[in-house]
C-alpha cells in the first residue's frame, strides 16, 4: 500500500533543454510522475524523438566536446508500482514470486516485492528524453547497448527512481554517424544507494 506517498520533485538542471519541450507528466496517488503517453505518441508523429532527437536544434561538432565530462541530465522521479511490475512481468513471463506475490515476497529478507533489474534497466528510454547530447541536424537515433550494467540495489514496489546522465564521450565513427556513451546512474528515492550503474552507447544519425 503507498497510498499517501510523496515522491520529491527533481530540481531544475541547467544542463537539461526545455526545447522540445519535455513529455508532460501527471501526478499519481503516490505523488510521483508517469509520462502522459498520449502527449509522447502526439510528439513522435510531429517528428519528435524520445531522446529529445530530430527537431531540436542539437550541438555542431564544436559545441559537443564542451558536454564531454559533464552532466547533461536528471530526469523527474517516476514511479515503479505494483501494477507496472506485474505487466513487466506478464510481458516478459518472469513470474518469479519475488516480484509478483506480495504476500510470499514479505516473508524474505526484502520486505516485499521488488521491480525486475530489466524493467528498471529499460525505464532508461524515459528518463533520458529530456538530456542535452543531440546533434544538429539528427534524423533517429538508436540503442547500441551497454559496456556495463551493475544492478547495485533492489528496487521495491512503490518506490520513485530518477536517473542522471553524465555525457563521456560523443565520436563520429563515419559521416552522419554519431556514437554517444553515457555514464548512467539511475537513483531511487530514499536511498543511498543507487539501484543500478550503466556505461550506455547510443547512436544517432544526421542528416
Amino acid at each position: 500500500n503507498i497510498a499517501g506517498k510523496t515522491c520529491a520533485a527533481a530540481p531544475v538542471r541547467p544542463a537539461c533543454r526545455d526545447f522540445p519541450a519535455p513529455v508532460s507528466r501527471f501526478a499519481t496517488a503516490s505523488g510521483c510522475a508517469i509520462p502522459d503517453t498520449a502527449r509522447y505518441r502526439a510528439q513522435l508523429r510531429a517528428g519528435g524523438h524520445p531522446q529529445g532527437q530530430g527537431t531540436m536544434p542539437g550541438h555542431t561538432r564544436e559545441t559537443i566536446g564542451g558536454l564531454i565530462g559533464k552532466e547533461v541530465c536528471l530526469s523527474d522521479w517516476v514511479l515503479l508500482d505494483q501494477a507496472r511490475i506485474d505487466q513487466f512481468a506478464a510481458l516478459t513471463s518472469d513470474h518469479q514470486f519475488i516480484h509478483v506475490d506480495p504476500e510470499r515476497a514479505r516473508r524474505t529478507p526484502l520486505g516485499g516485492t521488488i521491480a525486475h533489474g530489466f524493467l528498471t534497466l529499460s525505464m532508461l528510454g524515459d528518463l533520458v528524453r529530456a538530456a542535452d547530447f543531440a546533434m544538429a541536424g539528427a534524423t533517429w537515433g538508436m540503442n547500441y547497448g551497454f559496456d556495463r550494467i551493475r544492478f547495485l540495489t533492489p528496487v521495491k514496489s512503490g518506490s520513485c527512481i530518477r536517473g542522471r546522465f553524465t555525457l563521456k564521450a560523443m565520436d563520429e565513427r563515419s559521416p552522419g554517424q554519431w556514437m554517444g556513451r553515457l555514464e548512467v546512474v539511475v537513483e531511487i528515492e530514499g536511498e543511498s544507494r543507487p539501484a543500478l550503474v550503466a556505461a550506455w552507447l547510443t547512436l544517432t544519425y544526421v542528416s
